[in-house]
């Protein structure tokens, strides 16, 4: 998982699993959105957009965000 996908899933998490949010929020098109969730899924097989795969997702994305700040 890139740093880059490990951001947008904590943001997806804090609006509420929604991408046109998160791509406003992120100062992103809503297409390169939908294309990091498309990533996510097939790098892993979790969908962050699913609510029950969205708590695996964050720890792993915490697990990104804190190597890259080590």
């Amino acid at each position: 998982m890139t740093v880059t996908q490990a951001e947008v899933i904590t943001m997806l998490a804090k609006n509420n699993i929604n991408a046109a949010a998160t791509a406003r929020a992120m100062f992103m098109h809503r297409n390169t959105v939908d294309y990091h969730v498309r990533m996510i899924y097939r790098n892993t097989g979790l969908n962050p957009l699913n609510f029950y795969d969205l708590p695996t997702l964050l720890s792993m994305a915490k697990e990104v965000l804190e190597a890259k700040g080590a």
